[in-house]
């Protein structure tokens, strides 16, 4: 409107008694409709006037916000009502829409009109041939320039350019409440889109290394609401396991999917709903979709997904979950039942030749039989859309007669996130250039497959953009003999490293002679029955190396030795630690009792200069009493190097009191302390 006022006079109209003055002067020359209330029986006399208008050899334009609140078919009986025109809405996307050579002799004039120009827009069909400025070749018409009786013209133009709105407009607004049925489309789709998102119980599109860090710090949130110091493993939920929502009292029937509820409601929503491919291009495959009665009849079985998938269209990229991993059992008499091994069969054939549209896949099974189905479906395929990628299984027992397989041999240029848990995989054909994060957990413990040293490097030669890499669970092979320099990975910045199982070397003190991250910013070395050279190896090279980590977690299972690396060394290395966590796997007695105090853990934090970013520190089982805490945390506080939250569960002590523990809330922020009952 800027841009016209320069080019002519404007005026308003907001109420009926102006457009009504303003149509019948005869200065006149242009009416920009920009409001669907016209359309409306409310504002019947506007509309005579506006026809009268355009007969007596005005121009009226109807665009901006008039198509987008005009419903279909309002907008087809309003046009053949009140003007006699059988124009009709076609669709609304985005297209190339070019100058057409059967334009009007008037408008072939007009040198300023541009040949063609892109953009969303609502085109028209039921128009003369003749009278299409602007059309794209698949589609009907975006502008429309029609002559109404023996009067002027008269112009339709749902996205108009501004060269053809050189003219004198009047913006009839009304200001009525708007009822849901004159919601235009592109909002509707809006709705739906946002409600099918709200709706959905599932995400697979997270980061591995953040996944990790938000259960590590539920479990610490679970630990201080019910205010016990057990960490049991067991309760932790699996890779990529997301509550359910979707199936109440432990059956799997669920509420119909919000799509397919607004899909029932009218004959226009269902019209936008299966018109819109977002809408259908998550799928969530958990139980068996089909009756019994064609069970045995694979061409029908999956109806549900093979429609989600034809509706989702062809370009449309698709986040699918299937997960065959269910606990709970279905109660008798129900009519459905969860995925079993032998759905795996069937399911495979109907999702895979979609794979060239997957943008996130997540596939969680009970046997790896069950996996080796989609693996063989999909070694030498292709994904070009694929980002996430996460599949689990149960980890493999020693003397497993499955070889390794490769993965997307055909590629995957775009994966950014991978996740194998339990497989035996082929490592050498993890070949994607713009992964970022890798995530191995439960590896195979048969001496040729377990995990090694050229398994570690060669995935980064051949994904230089790896910045986060996960081990939990894994087998690791025997330290090279004699030993080999550790490789330089400079784009690693988070390492995670947990044994979970009590066989072979320790994966943290492994990997770390494997590896040397130069910009790594968090570490977390939680590996399970290290010797006491592999303890020291890894304080010594945090102690030597890692100076810019910002968050550090650490499972001491040795009692402190005075032949050990000093704690103290370690941090004072560690200048840029913010978050620390500590995990002492033994009984530690009580600080006043311990010749070793020298060396213990925490003790150097006293010194408020060591590691003066620190923030958050969490630390269990380190025997530090209660008067302990009082003094790091007050002299921290004093040098202005306050703890904004401290995580402990030190022992109860008769002398313990509340007064103590108010004591230490005056120097930190949030206290979480637990004591043993």
């Amino acid at each position: 409107m800027a841009e016209l006022s320069q080019r002519a006079t404007l005026r308003r109209a907001a109420t009926t008694e102006t457009a009504l003055t303003a149509l019948a002067a005869r200065s006149l020359t242009s009416v920009l409709v920009a409001d669907s209330a016209v359309t409306s029986p409310r504002f019947k006399n506007v509309s005579a006037a506006l026809v009268k208008f355009a007969r007596d050899g005005g121009r009226v334009i109807f665009a901006s916000e008039f198509v987008s609140l005009t419903t279909p078919p309002n907008f087809k009986k309003y046009f053949r009502s009140e003007w006699g025109l059988n124009w009709e809405m076609e669709g609304y996307e985005r297209n190339v829409h070019s100058l057409q050579d059967t334009r009007s002799e008037r408008l072939k004039a007009l040198n300023s009109l541009p040949p063609e120009y892109s953009m969303k827009a609502v085109t028209i069909k039921g128009h003369k041939t003749g009278d299409a400025v602007y059309a794209s070749r698949n589609t009907g018409a975006a502008v429309v320039f029609a002559k109404l009786g023996q009067g002027g013209e008269f112009q339709s133009n749902p996205s108009p350019p501004p060269n053809l709105l050189i003219s004198y407009p009047i913006d009839i607004k009304t200001g009525f409440n708007m009822n849901i049925n004159d919601l235009p489309n592109e909002i509707l789709c809006k709705i739906f889109e946002c409600g099918t998102d709200a709706a959905r119980d599932w995400d697979s599109t997270g980061g591995i290394y953040e996944a990790y860090v938000d259960q590590q710090e539920a479990r610490i949130q679970q630990i201080e609401l019910e205010n016990s110091e057990d960490d049991d493993s067991s309760s932790r939920p699996s890779l990529g396991d997301q509550p359910s929502n979707g199936a109440p009292g432990g059956s799997p029937n669920h509420p119909t999917d919000f799509q397919v509820l607004c899909s029932h409601v009218c004959t226009q929503w269902r019209a936008i709903c299966l018109g819109n491919p977002l809408l259908w291009n998550k799928i969530y495959i958990r139980y068996a979709e089909d009756p019994s009665i064609i069970k045995h009849n694979k061409s029908l079985r999956y109806q549900k997904t093979r429609a989600w998938l034809a509706r989702s269209g062809d370009t449309a990229p698709l986040d699918i979950k299937v997960n065959f991993k269910h606990e709970r059992p279905v109660p008798p008499g129900d009519s459905v039942r969860w995925l079993t091994p032998f759905d795996v069969n069937d399911i495979v054939p109907v999702i895979v030749p979609h794979i060239n549209r997957w943008r996130s896949f997540n596939m969680t099974t009970k046997t790896l039989k069950m996996m080796r189905v989609l693996l063989k479906a999909i070694q030498l395929e292709s994904a070009p859309q694929l980002k996430h990628l996460l599949l689990q299984a149960p980890t493999l027992g020693k003397n497993t007669p499955f070889d390794p397989y490769r993965l997307l041999k055909g590629g995957a240029p775009n994966l950014r996130h991978l996740a194998l848990a339990g497989l035996s995989i082929d490592w050498d054909s993890l070949d994607f250039p713009r992964l970022q994060e890798l995530g191995i957990f439960r590896t195979v413990s048969t001496e040729d497959r377990r995990l090694t040293r050229d398994d570690v490097v060669g995935v980064h030669n051949r994904s230089p953009k790896l910045e986060s890499l996960v081990i939990e669970g894994a087998f690791i092979s025997q330290i090279t003999t004699p030993p080999v320099p550790p490789a330089t990975i400079p784009s690693l910045r988070h390492l995670v490293l947990e044994t979970g199982i009590p066989e072979g070397p320790p994966v943290d003190a492994s990997v770390l002679s494997w590896i040397y991250a130069p910009n790594l910013l968090s570490l977390h070395a939680l590996g399970w029955e290290r010797s006491p050279i592999s303890w020291n190896f890894i304080l010594r090279t945090l102690s030597e190396g890692y100076s810019g980590l910002t968050c550090l977690s650490l499972l001491i299972e040795h009692r402190p030795s005075p032949n050990d690396v000093p704690y103290s060394d370690v941090f004072r290395n560690l200048q840029a630690l913010e978050d620390l966590t500590l995990h002492c796997a033994y009984d530690m007695p009580r600080a006043e009792e311990d010749d070793a105090r020298e060396v213990y853990c925490v003790a150097p934090l006293m010194d408020a200069e060591v590691c003066p970013r620190l923030v958050r520190l969490v630390a269990m089982n380190t025997g530090t009493s209660i008067g302990d805490w009082i003094d790091l945390a007050a002299r921290r506080d004093g040098a202005r190097r306050r703890l904004q939250r401290l995580v402990t569960n030190a022992r109860a002590h008769a002398w313990m009191s509340e007064d103590g523990l108010d004591t230490l809330r005056l120097y930190v922020d949030k206290l979480v302390f637990l004591t043993r009952d």
